[in-house]
């Protein structure tokens, strides 16, 4: 909760956070938004995804009155969506529903299904359970990978909204259906964009028979406030680039430094899914109510100050993980991009694996290289291109979620947030929940910065008095 605020609340830093009611007076507010899943049985898709954990964290830990929560699971490597589901109430994400309310766990059920079958592969006994009992769909499952196979990305993101639409038309208590779209409208430079957009059309055409909303997110990051500052889960996108610049291990990203950014934290994102239900419940608007979910127009940081304060935040808390002392540059030059990335990124991952390689280990640190510039490479266009969002929908339900005794468990902008604070928070969080580098080595961390300092200092000294002797040996061979 990174705001400026009165000093009547603290936030999980011990820092200040605004009272959101302190403007309306207290017989003025209401009291609806968690009153509204009292008694209610939620269907989410995509639980296991980043997304899906924090939805259903915050479900179980905000609405307590909340009925069950179902949530559909496919078996998965060799385990069934028993033994993944066992496995996934032990997950981090839940650990402080396990040491206060431990008995809101039994609120969430599993149930076999897949997305990407027909039918969602549902049991006859589970089909009727779902039709008969569920009110509120949360539907945010979806293949996240920019680079996969068109056929995939289709099955999972379009035709598994499809089918799990037509079972939506059966349920018999639903109340209403939160999805997540995609943002990027028009050209679309890969397959998840595209077929999310398909979605979307698809979606628009169940309007008139069934109660819907949308939330656009932009770039999904670590959690502002909860369930934990920083929470992050996996290396995807911009949470990858951002732990490889604390590693040191990037040199040089394209980026057009001069653009408007746009990233949304994901609890942000859940509370915006978990208030646009309860405005929506009951209604049928056609075109379909679409918010988003962005921060941009709202308070809009550029890819500069971004990568500044990344790179700062990385030297004030290393991690003992640290290959190299951290420093890179946004480019727009491809030619000199790529220059830069094979002699400052390839050529040291090439020798660093040539010399594990000799001791007998395996070596590593190629393979990361390339796929951390693929993920580059596939995050490009949306660093070299700045879009602007219309945000109406997304400003009156804060508007209404503010006059709401929920309003500060349920945030749905980013208004006010401190970059500096939120991004530290962020390196933290993929330090401690990423890395696994708790806290107790970051002095061991500094100490390995500093040599990696002199270390970068000597090699810049090395190579400058390699620059001065070629100098001269071709000047005075010019002069001989």
């Amino acid at each position: 909760m990174m705001f400026k605020a009165s000093p009547e609340s603290k936030d999980l830093f011990g820092k200040d956070v605004p009272d959101e009611n302190n403007n309306v007076a207290a017989d003025e507010l209401t009291d609806s938004l968690i009153p509204f899943y009292d008694g209610k049985n939620v269907l989410v898709t995509g639980g296991t995804g980043f997304l899906g954990k924090v939805l259903i964290e915050k479900l179980l830990r905000s609405c307590v009155g909340i009925s069950t929560v179902y949530m559909l699971l496919r078996p998965k490597r060799g385990m069934t969506s028993e033994q993944r589901y066992r496995e996934f109430v032990r997950h981090p994400v839940f650990e402080r529903i396990r040491s206060k309310t431990p008995q809101l766990l039994a609120k969430l059920v599993c149930v076999g299904g897949d997305i990407s079958l027909p039918l969602l592969g549902l049991s006859d006994q589970d089909r009727h359970t779902l039709v008969e009992r569920v009110q509120v769909v949360f539907h945010v499952a979806a293949t996240v990978r920019f680079n996969e196979a068109l056929i995939e990305a289709a099955i999972l993101n379009t035709i598994g909204t499809k089918q799990l639409l037509e079972l939506c038309i059966g349920m018999r208590q639903l109340q209403v259906i939160g999805a997540i779209a995609g943002q990027l409208q028009g050209a679309h430079p890969n397959t998840y964009t595209l077929t999310k957009a398909i979605t979307e059309q698809l979606v628009a055409q169940y309007a008139d028979r069934l109660p819907l909303c949308i939330v656009r997110p932009s770039i999904v990051t670590g959690a502002m406030a909860e369930p934990y500052p920083g929470w992050i889960d996996n290396v995807h996108g911009i949470t990858g680039i951002m732990m490889e610049i604390g590693r040191g291990t990037i040199s040089s990203i394209m980026c057009d430094e001069r653009c408007t950014m746009d990233v949304i934290p994901v609890d942000v994102v859940c509370n915006t899914l978990i208030a646009a239900a309860w405005e929506n419940a009951n209604t049928t608007t056609t075109p379909v109510r679409v918010y988003n979910c962005t921060s941009g127009q709202v308070n809009g940081i550029k890819w500069h100050e971004y990568g500044r304060i990344t790179q700062r935040c990385a030297v004030r808390n290393p991690t003992k993980h640290v290959l190299l002392y951290p420093g890179f540059q946004f480019r727009t030059n491809r030619l000199v991009h790529k220059l830069v990335e094979l002699v400052l990124h390839f050529l040291p991952a090439y020798l660093f694996d040539a010399l594990v390689r000799a001791r007998g280990g395996q070596p590593i640190m190629t393979r990361l290289a390339r796929r951390f510039q693929r993920a580059a490479d596939t995050g490009e266009f949306f660093a070299m291109h700045e879009w602007i969002f219309r945000n109406g929908n997304l400003r009156r339900l804060g508007d209404r979620v503010r006059r709401d005794r929920a309003a500060l468990s349920f945030r749905c902008d980013v208004a006010g947030l401190d970059w500096e604070t939120y991004i530290e928070a962020y390196m933290l969080g993929i330090r401690r929940f990423v890395l696994l580098d708790e806290m107790d080595s970051l002095e061991q961390a500094r100490a390995k910065l500093r040599r990696l300092l002199w270390f970068k200092r000597a090699v810049q000294l090395a190579g400058l008095l390699l620059l001065y002797y070629m100098c001269v040996l071709v000047f005075y061979s010019a002069v001989v």
